[in-house]
């Protein structure tokens, strides 16, 4: 009767130390999972941050050199303007001022205009780009994010195996162990 106690009493000790250690292990296990996890979305949300201040960055120089652009065709074309129109007031005749004043005013909206147009068009092809090179960087991101999503379940599947694995492992360890301690004697 002795010895029967002693076994009752050995493997409700065991018990209360050998479920709490298990129970460690599942969340230690877990938590490493998280933590894993968490930190492959940041390396590629940077690289498209990155990216997409690249393309920014891009954009808006382009986009004031267009304007610089812009700005020597406009005083350019009001420069010479001022010098036709001077020359013109000049002139002998009447007929004659008209003419130049006309022609110079003419050629300074033929100017205008067309620095006008090559600054629009330049900002449609700039923006258009930016928007083309956004999109390559959300493309690249999505790739990326679909890759390191595919390959985190692929690791969690494994380590979940494994942990099943284990747990069966203890689980008849435990039974024979606790088998061999109720165990009849032959």
């Amino acid at each position: 009767m002795n010895t029967r106690l002693h076994k009752q009493l050995l493997t409700l000790t065991l018990g209360l130390l050998l479920v709490p250690i298990f129970a460690f292990a599942e969340n230690t296990t877990q938590t490493e999972i998280s933590e894993a996890s968490s930190t492959t979305p940041v390396t590629t949300t940077s690289t498209f941050t990155s990216c997409s201040q690249e393309a920014i960055e891009e954009r808006d120089t382009k986009l004031g050199q267009a304007r610089n652009i812009y700005n020597t065709a406009m005083n350019a074309a009001l420069l010479e303007r001022k010098n036709t129109e001077k020359a013109a007031i000049a002139l002998d005749t009447e007929k004659e001022k008209k003419e130049a004043i006309k022609d110079s005013v003419e050629t300074y909206k033929t100017k205008t205009k067309q620095a006008q147009t090559n600054l629009t068009q330049a900002r449609k092809n700039i923006w258009l780009s930016f928007e083309n090179t956004v999109k390559d960087c959300r493309e690249d991101y999505n790739k990326g994010t679909t890759s390191n999503d595919k390959e985190l379940a692929k690791e969690e599947k494994n380590h979940q195996k494994t942990l099943d694995q284990e747990a069966k492992t203890f689980k008849a360890t435990l039974f024979d162990s606790i088998k061999s301690l109720f165990g009849t004697k032959e």
